[in-house]
């Protein structure tokens, strides 16, 4: 009987768990320091004080949006365009991924990339834009919950005659109520800076 109790317990607290704070029809705006954006009140800025500030020439930051889930933006020669996910990566590189215990959630290896046709791999709708006169790309997963939500701007400054900056705002595998106000949000974003370097 006592199994039985704790064992249903269990399967309850898993279903009521819910990975993101509500989505609140009140707003509030978090100012970066390379952007400002209007968010749910319920989401809000993260103690970031153990971020890297610059590495490789490249900001990170975050908009806490759950316990342990975040929306990240990342400012410099390291942002990249996580529509592009699934990466199709050497089979030689696998022991890599698996050494560094590494994500491989949108990694597809094979014995030939450059056969891969990555149309047919498609896991991202995508959309043009601009935010403040910078073309951006907008994207979304096709399938919810799977796949990255966010924005990417290519070339948005530069380090003079050595290399282009760009911008990534995004996050993973969201649940449909949280990636609508996610996207809702992007369309707020203002006084947009690029990193200088």
């Amino acid at each position: 009987m006592t199994i039985c109790f704790f064992s249903c317990k269990t399967n309850q607290d898993i279903k009521t768990h819910h990975r993101f704070f509500p989505v609140s029809s009140v707003d509030t705006t978090l100012v970066y320091d390379f952007f400002s954006i209007t968010v749910p009140n319920t989401w809000k800025k993260p103690n970031d004080d153990t971020l890297p500030k610059f590495t490789d020439a490249t900001a990170y930051g975050r908009i806490q949006i759950g316990d342990n889930e975040f929306i990240w933006y990342s400012n410099g020669l390291g942002a990249s365009d996580y529509s592009d996910y699934p990466a199709i990566i050497p089979t030689a590189d696998r022991e890599i991924y698996i050494k560094n215990n590494l994500d491989t959630s949108y990694v597809i290896f094979n014995d030939k990339p450059s056969t891969v046709d990555k149309s047919r791999l498609q896991i991202h709708k995508t959309w043009a834009g601009q935010i403040e006169g910078h073309n951006t790309k907008f994207f979304e997963p096709i399938k919810t919950g799977f796949g990255y939500t966010g924005l990417y701007m290519d070339s948005v400054s530069e380090i003079k005659e050595v290399a282009k900056l760009n911008f990534a705002l995004y996050a993973d595998k969201l649940d449909s109520l949280t990636n609508s106000a996610f996207l809702k949000s992007m369309k707020t974003i203002k006084n947009f800076k690029p990193a200088d370097f």
